[in-house]
This record gives C-alpha cells, structure tokens and sequence, in this order.
C-alpha cells in the first residue's frame, strides 16, 4: 500500500511538474512578451508624442531648408527650353557690351558640358572696342551673380600710346552659364 501511495504522490508531483513545465511557464512568457510590447509602444509614443511636441520647431527648420535650397538652386539658370535660355543669356551679355561702349563682332555657342549636378554651356563672343571699356565689361560680368563668368579670353591691342591704352582689334571672350541638370532633362 505504501508503494500505491508513493506512486499517487509521485503522480501528483509529476503532474504538478507538467503543469508548471506547460501551462504556468508559457503563461510567464506570455507575459513577459505584453510587457515587452507594452514598453516599445510606450517608446513609440513618447517619440510620437515628442515630435508632436516639437512639430513648430521641426515646421521652422522645414522652412529654412526650403529656403536654403530654394537659394541654391537660383543660382542656377532654368532650361526649360534651351534655345530661349541661350537667347536670354546672348542678349545680355549684348547688352553689357553695349552700355560699356563695345561692338559685337561675332558670336556663337560652343555646346555643352555635363557635370555631376548642372550642364555647363560656353558662349564665345568676339568683341571690338577701347580696352578701357572692355575692362570694365570684364568686371561687370564677373560681379553678375552666379552661375555666369569668364572662362578664357584673348585679346589682340593696337594704338598703345603714352595717353591711351589702346583699341581691341580682336578681342574673343568664352563665357560660362551653368544649369541645373535637372531642369535640363526636363526640357529634352
């Protein structure tokens, strides 16, 4: 009898050992788990609620950065149509030749340049005139804001004297414009 017994209790213990082992463990787990998605969606909204918080601040910075990307991509001629850009850009270098008392020889665009980020175009523009004039055509192009400015010139001088510095009898200037890449393939 006291074998029957023991084995009752070695059955109760077992069965106790099982439930433990099946049913309060996985119950432990499972809630360590909750715990566990309890906290992350308590981060998730402490960040939310942070944000939310700072949605001002974060809206102002959004403004600045528009506006320093807007500043950045001015400096950049739009190409929507090519043709047009080159015009505009001809006929004001035409016209700062013409307020610094120069004459236009001859003109024509050497093609275009890729770059990473823009499409350099050279317009090359032969100039005739006082070189005193056409010092101070070079230094109103180069105080035009950017993308626009010299990239080679040559200049040919007669009638030097003691009180002239002369004519340019052949004069070849390459001026640079820049454009944004972007824009270009947009207009092709």
């Amino acid at each position: 009898m006291e074998l029957l017994s023991n084995r009752k209790n070695l059955l109760l213990i077992m069965a106790a050992l099982a439930s433990i082992r099946f049913i309060i463990v996985p119950l432990f787990d499972w809630q360590g788990q909750q715990v566990d998605e309890m906290r992350s969606l308590q981060s998730r909204l402490d960040k939310g609620q942070y944000l939310v918080s700072q949605s001002g601040y974060l809206a102002e910075v959004k403004q600045k950065l528009e506006l320093a990307v807007s500043k950045q991509q001015a400096i950049f001629f739009d190409a929507s149509n090519k043709n047009n850009t080159q015009l505009k850009q001809l006929q004001k270098i035409e016209k700062l030749i013409a307020d610094n008392n120069l004459k236009v020889r001859n003109s024509r665009w050497l093609g275009q340049q890729d770059h990473d980020a823009y499409v350099e175009y050279r317009l090359e523009i032969g100039i005739t005139g006082d070189l005193a004039d056409f010092i101070q055509f070079t230094a109103a192009v180069e105080l035009l804001p950017n993308p626009r400015r010299f990239a080679q010139w040559q200049v040919n001088i007669s009638g030097m004297s003691k009180t002239s510095i002369g004519r340019l009898t052949n004069a070849k200037a390459v001026i640079q414009f820049l454009v944004a890449k972007d824009e270009q393939q947009g207009a092709e």
